[in-house]
């Protein structure tokens, strides 16, 4: 996730994809991606506008019809999966 916030705001993809290339044996940007891809809908959404499309938190709240802190939850917790996601996945 911090490769993706190192990103300028509304970085595709491939440039994500970039920023991975040459770590470790190349599976990094893949296995965040799978694990990003299994979270639940709402955590996957809020997480993806916020690091991938580059969404500052109230523009995330006014689009889901949500809160600032209820937008602050869901990513807490998206993080979070992702993180133990990501270690299952690459173990």
């Amino acid at each position: 996730l911090n490769r993706l916030r190192s990103l300028r705001p509304h970085a595709d993809i491939s440039e994500a994809e970039r920023a991975f290339d040459g770590q470790a044996d190349g599976r990094d940007f893949q296995v965040l991606m799978q694990a990003i891809d299994m979270l639940p809908g709402v955590e996957q959404a809020v997480l993806r506008m916020r690091h991938i499309d580059g969404m500052e938190i109230e523009e995330i709240a006014s689009i889901s019809s949500s809160t600032p802190g209820a937008v602050r939850t869901a990513l807490s917790r998206a993080r979070r999966r992702v993180r133990q996601l990501y270690t299952r996945i690459y173990d």
